[in-house]
């Protein structure tokens, strides 16, 4: 998908993202997110747990006609 809208924007003009980043350099920075994308990835399931539980609790999960107590 990306390739492909790469592709409809330059055409054969450039072959790679790294020789259009050369070209456009001053307009485009690219960044390491390698120091944090760790701490991103467990924020984002945290969410996605957070939320699937809500969605259960408030009945728009499975099972959602009987409660269960620990």
């Amino acid at each position: 998908m990306t390739q492909n809208l790469f592709s409809e924007r330059f055409g054969k003009q450039f072959e790679t993202v790294g020789k259009c980043y050369a070209t456009h350099n001053t307009i485009a920075r690219i960044e390491d997110v390698s120091p944090w994308l760790s701490e991103l990835v467990e924020s984002l399931a945290d969410e996605t747990l957070t939320k699937q539980e809500d969605d259960y609790m408030h009945g728009s999960g499975r099972n959602n006609n009987r409660m269960t107590y620990a």
